[in-house]
């Protein structure tokens, strides 16, 4: 424990030695949407429907944009997202709103196998996109508003 609290103390105080102080306004604006994913032909199985509805929400203030996004989005999900993001500091957070496709890539990352991308993954390989895409259309609603 004692180790683990060090860690976490000197790794603390090295990124309050980066930090900035962003430019916040007073508004601060929440919209979120479900996506329609399609689920793999076992999970259809399983659960007894065709697709789940997994949440994505976007909160914003000033220039701070914050994903959420339900299961375990892989990295390269997470950077698509920040990369079609108008907000300069984007943060993408997983466990989020319930329960939807659990590990989730983008496509063609399934097809590589692996833990997370192997049973674990109730979506077809579509899903990811389809989060990212639902984000970024709450993100550019946000950003012109």
């Amino acid at each position: 424990r004692t180790h683990m609290t060090k860690v976490l103390a000197e790794r603390t105080l090295e990124a309050v030695k980066v930090s900035q102080v962003l430019p916040m306004t007073n508004a601060l604006l929440v919209a979120s949407r479900t996506v329609k994913a399609p689920l793999d032909e076992i999970s259809r199985k399983d659960m007894g429907r065709d697709f789940v509805t997994p949440e994505v929400q976007v909160i914003t203030c000033g220039s701070l944009a914050i994903v959420a996004l339900p299961g375990e989005p892989f990295s390269g999900l997470a950077m698509a997202i920040q990369k079609r993001s108008p907000f300069p500091h984007t943060l993408v957070a997983g466990y989020s709103n319930g329960y939807g496709v659990q590990y989730v890539g983008m496509p063609g990352e399934k097809a590589l196998g692996g833990y997370e991308a192997g049973s674990r993954n109730l979506g077809t390989d579509e899903c990811g996109q389809l989060l990212v895409d639902a984000a970024a259309g709450l993100l550019e609603k946000h950003y012109k508003q």
